[in-house]
């Protein structure tokens, strides 16, 4: 019962994934481990492209199964080590430990070329959908909020610059 109440604290009732505050959990225990050995270590922040066009265009049914089946398919694809969750309506973090900038780009272009080939169907027509990423890869100890905003920064470039892509931020 105690496991049950523990998973219900710490994960997003629609998707699955890990909530915002496990997220936040996590990410000070790894920037503390990043402070103590140095060890690599990436945020990413993805934001589903046009999520709100899906919801208008096929309800939000369809919409909680978008992000239900993007929450499954990275949890399906990514190391034990790494913890995925949920920020907030379309957007998910990924914390990545003992991973480099390159070494990210590797899994999250495996993810983003995965996503692509999901096919959604509502009503005789079907859809495909994609997602934008910002990464940043630690270099110092400061705050989680700091290497958020920096993530965030590069999601931001990636919309800007046409969506559908991985953005590392400088």
């Amino acid at each position: 019962m105690e496991d049950e109440l523990r998973l219900l604290v710490f994960r997003d009732a629609l998707t699955g994934a890990f909530n915002r505050r496990f997220f936040f959990e996590r990410a000070e225990v790894e920037l503390a481990r990043f402070g103590r050995s140095k060890n690599n270590l990436c945020f990413a922040i993805f934001d589903i492209d046009f999520f709100k066009k899906i919801n208008d265009t096929y309800g939000h049914g369809v919409g909680d199964s978008v992000l239900k089946k993007f929450s499954h398919f990275c949890l399906d694809g990514l190391r034990e080590t790494d913890t995925f969750a949920r920020y907030g309506g379309e957007e998910f973090v990924l914390i990545m430990p003992d991973t480099d900038s390159s070494q990210a780009m590797i899994v999250l272009e495996r993810l983003c070329d995965g996503w692509k080939t999901e096919h959604f169907s509502h009503q005789g027509e079907s859809f495909n959908s994609t997602v934008s990423v910002g990464v940043v890869q630690v270099n110092d100890v400061k705050p989680i909020e700091h290497w958020l905003d920096l993530a965030d920064q590069a999601l931001y470039r990636a919309k800007l610059q046409g969506r559908d892509r991985i953005i590392i931020a400088n």
